[in-house]
């Protein structure tokens, strides 16, 4: 999930300040959640060798990585972010394939050349950010003629796991919100309309969106449950009372306590533009 909502005036702004949340989220979200719809997201983008590819809100860079092991060693990768703990984290990582470069800056004001990009990618960020038309026309001005812009978001046709199950359990047990509305999931994800409406509101009128399922899926409970601690909220309850602390992380562990291994069904909206 995107740090770019760091670019809300209504508090947010801090939520990405732990040290703790790049690495959690790149031992604990990405590789179960971000790593499988990173590469779907790829297929549909229709990503060739030897092209260029700025990766927009890239968090750990899982889409940057999986976009330059496809492109091979003559395409070239950009991962911008507005968060300097997670670029810094995407320059740890490294990448077979193309090179790789990071750049941190907003959604909103991409620091690139107009026309120099072949594809724009972004995964799962669009909705945390506020000016979300702003930031397609400029991944629009980043790309040459005939190129593509392609996003995925979370649909609020499906349930969202495991954040839903995050949400719920913290809100019952009245843990603080990390920013205002950060337990209302309609901050996170969209519909196929909604992405529809911001692609023409930023200018495009070649726009193919789909939905999709994709399976999930952790080693056990325990880890599917870790992944609290690559979000603003795993901040938030390693600062409470111990025992509560423990309390939660438990009950969270309960929901996904079964069958190893643990298997839940994602749902994302796919949009490509084509200038």
């Amino acid at each position: 999930m995107s740090t770019e909502y760091k670019t809300d005036r209504s508090g947010r702004a801090s939520a990405f300040t732990d040290l703790n949340i790049p690495q959690n989220y790149h031992k604990y979200l990405e590789p179960y959640i971000f790593q499988p719809w990173a590469e779907r997201l790829l297929d549909f983008a229709d990503l060739k060798s030897g092209q260029t590819v700025l990766d927009v809100a890239s968090g750990t860079g899982a889409v940057a990585r999986a976009a330059a092991r496809r492109l091979g060693p003559y395409g070239r990768v950009v991962a911008s972010d507005i968060s300097p703990v997670m670029v810094a984290t995407i320059i740890t990582h490294g990448s077979d394939g193309a090179p790789i470069d990071t750049l941190e800056c907003q959604a909103t004001s991409l620091t690139v050349q107009d026309h120099s990009f072949d594809m724009v990618l972004c995964q799962q960020g669009l909705p945390f950010i506020p000016e979300r038309a702003r930031a397609i026309r400029e991944m629009r001005r980043a790309v040459r003629d005939g190129g593509v812009v392609c996003v995925a978001v979370f649909s609020c046709d499906f349930r969202c796991e495991p954040f839903e199950t995050y949400l719920e359990i913290l809100r019952d047990r009245g843990v603080p919100p990390p920013y205002p509305n950060a337990y209302d999931k309609n901050t996170y994800v969209m519909s196929e309309e909604d992405i529809t409406n911001v692609f023409a509101e930023a200018g495009f009128s070649r726009i193919d969106v789909r939905t999709e399922q994709i399976g999930i899926t952790w080693p056990n409970a325990e880890i599917a449950a870790s992944g609290l601690f690559g979000t603003p909220f795993g901040a938030v309850v390693s600062k409470l009372d111990p025992f509560l602390n423990q309390q939660v992380i438990d009950e969270i562990t309960n929901c996904f306590d079964g069958i190893k291994p643990v298997t839940r069904l994602s749902g994302s909206v796919l949009a490509r533009a084509f200038t």
